[in-house]
């Protein structure tokens, strides 16, 4: 037997030996879709779909973050908020983020538009004084928006 093959046969022998096992290897959350649902700016996360948006008050604004299945940032095309059910206004994309000033109100909805054509809305609930969420709860959107849903806790 020459060396080539001694070596050729111990190289296939560890790999059907490591084969059985390799479906338990951990490859990250990030890879996992809907495998991470922690709020990653310290503000409150829900999914809408197959993504995920996060609210977070930061001083006198509000921002949103829109991520896609595995926690990639996603940029809209367009989006709005609407306070209290009034006027909707535009929200800006700035670093890596949705923002807007913030308002008094009880409700805050949110409407987004996204390059593959996908339109997401939710509406956070329970809002405090300067229009910042303390819970939500997914609104009945009219088509063709999806109705947005709390992550099941991990």
């Amino acid at each position: 037997m020459t060396p080539f093959r001694v070596a050729c046969a111990l190289i296939v022998g560890a790999y059907l030996g490591a084969a059985p096992f390799l479906r338990y290897a951990h490859l990250g959350a990030e890879l996992v879709p809907h495998g991470d649902h922690a709020a990653r700016h310290g503000g409150e996360l829900v999914m809408v779909g197959d993504h995920h948006l996060e609210l977070v008050r930061r001083g006198d604004a509000i921002e949103a973050f829109v991520s896609d299945a595995v926690r990639r940032p996603v940029r809209p095309l367009r989006a709005e908020a609407s306070f209290d059910g009034g006027d909707p206004i535009p929200l800006h994309w700035v670093d890596r983020r949705l923002r807007t000033e913030a308002r008094p109100s009880r409700t805050l909805r949110l409407t987004i538009e996204l390059a593959d054509g996908a339109r997401l809305a939710w509406t956070f609930e329970g809002c405090g004084p300067a229009g910042v969420p303390g819970s939500s709860a997914g609104a009945a959107a009219a088509p063709p928006f999806p109705t947005g849903r709390r992550p099941a806790a991990s």
